[in-house]
């Protein structure tokens, strides 16, 4: 599929984004892959353009969909983002990210745009980023609520009375809910409006998200859900607090006051009643509320709570880029990292990259038999050798390794095939189904 120029992202978008290098905490992108800065605050139909755009950009690693309409009759589009060719991307462990519930809001819908295209434009430059797309799938709803963008304006266009998006979640929903201050009318029922239904469906058709950032401005805080939600999950609160605060050391870094370190710091339990991200934790998935921009100490004039000024745009997704990154990258992911063979010994190399654990059972097959299985637990961030030790005249021949793990963020299974064969004294080892994963250390990237 041929690719489009970038100047047609500079044409459509005439002053709204304007192209050049954009930074990674000040690592510069090649000037030979240019990537769109963000120097204002563009409309809902300009948003929806470049998305487009960067599908055509990028065909194996992004894929939009229509998932509704807005009660003007505005699309609300999503995004898969992943390595196309590495795997089925339902299969892999996801995270979701959207934006843009409230309309004035505008910087949460930036700030994902950015992650967006800073993943894409450095899908194979981006050690970091290549594993994690081999690895991981990422969903991305950008603009939740493109009436309220274009207007400017938290609510919806309900031509009743205006909905808060992020009050019209089933969890927790209160019924007239501040109905006489409509900014914060949760609607009639849950679920009341087409834009939270096009979430809705598209969360529960994609049974591999595990975690989930729902991002917003006005205050510089990252929320958690509270902890009454799932009470049969007495993990939740160590793992909310281990990356929670890993997170908020990231985004105090390059000039910016770290959300741990201010006076509003992580909020436990936070974000209002029937809130997008009270509703997915209930629907077992790990979720924070992240406001990108607020109340916060920035390292230029705050005038608007809400946007930062259009010239610090840039600087500010880049201070989330990192965390951003970091969140994504905790998701588990179990692979087999190695097979030798060794004094008539079969080892197997199994590990988990990710930041969350997991337990996982390795089975080994010949013939359709079972010759090996064990149960290797609490893999966190590490690897382990197993060794099996089998009969000489079993250590030839084609195996079928089966991986499968339980998690705090879901299942994962894995089948691998190879042949294993002896020539003198070399063993070789063919792979036909499955692929081995490069022991990359993940956390080494943030530190």
């Amino acid at each position: 599929m041929n690719r489009l120029n970038r100047l047609i992202i500079l044409l459509v978008f005439g002053p709204a984004m304007i192209c050049a290098g954009i930074a990674c905490n000040r690592q510069v992108v090649p000037a030979s892959q240019i990537n769109v800065r963000f120097g204002s605050y563009p409309s809902s139909e300009e948003i929806s353009t470049y998305i487009i755009q960067l599908e055509k950009l990028h065909p194996d690693y992004a894929d939009i969909y229509e998932i509704g309409a807005s009660w003007e009759k505005r699309p609300i589009l999503a995004m898969r983002i992943t390595d196309e060719k590495s795997g089925d991307p339902e299969k892999k462990p996801a995270m979701y990210m959207d934006a843009g519930h409230h309309g004035n809001e505008k910087i949460s819908v930036q700030s994902a745009l950015f992650f967006v295209t800073y993943i894409l434009d450095n899908s194979e430059r981006d050690p970091l980023v290549a594993h994690l797309l081999k690895t991981r799938t990422l969903y991305v709803i950008p603009l939740v609520n493109p009436d309220g963008n274009n207007a400017g304006e938290r609510t919806n266009k309900n031509p009743n009375i205006p909905v808060d998006l992020n009050r019209n979640y089933e969890y927790g929903w209160q019924a007239g809910f501040d109905k006489d201050r409509a900014m914060l009318y949760g609607g009639t029922d849950p679920f009341s409006e087409p834009e939270t239904r096009a979430v809705r469906k598209f969360v529960l058709e994609h049974k591999n998200i595990n975690i989930a950032l729902t991002l917003h401005s006005g205050i510089d805080r990252l929320h958690t859900p509270g902890f009454t939600i799932q009470e049969n999950f007495p993990q939740d609160q160590q793992e909310y607090d281990i990356i929670s605060g890993e997170a908020a050391i990231l985004a105090g870094r390059n000039g910016f006051y770290s959300p741990a370190l201010s006076p509003l710091g992580i909020a436990k339990g936070g974000g209002g009643a029937g809130t997008t991200m009270a509703w997915l934790h209930a629907n077992s998935i790990y979720a924070w509320t992240v406001e990108v921009y607020g109340d916060g100490k920035y390292p230029w004039e705050t005038v608007d709570k809400y946007n930062p000024p259009e010239k610090h745009i840039e600087d500010l997704c880049n201070r989330w880029l990192k965390p951003f990154l970091y969140y994504w990258s905790t998701l588990p992911n179990l692979g087999l990292y190695g097979v030798k063979v060794k004094n008539d010994t079969l080892y197997i190399t199994v590990g988990n990259d990710g930041k969350f654990p997991m337990d996982a059972l390795v089975q080994v097959w010949k013939k359709g038999q079972k010759v090996y299985y064990l149960s290797v637990d609490n893999l966190r961030e590490n690897s382990r050798e197993i060794m099996i030790p089998l009969p000489p005249e079993e250590l030839t021949g084609d195996f079928m390794i089966s991986l499968s793990g339980n998690t705090t963020t879901g299942p994962q299974n894995d089948i691998f095939k190879l042949s294993l064969s002896l020539s003198g004294t070399t063993w070789s080892i063919s792979t036909a189904e499955g692929t081995f994963e490069s022991k990359l250390p993940l956390m080494n990237f943030f530190k």
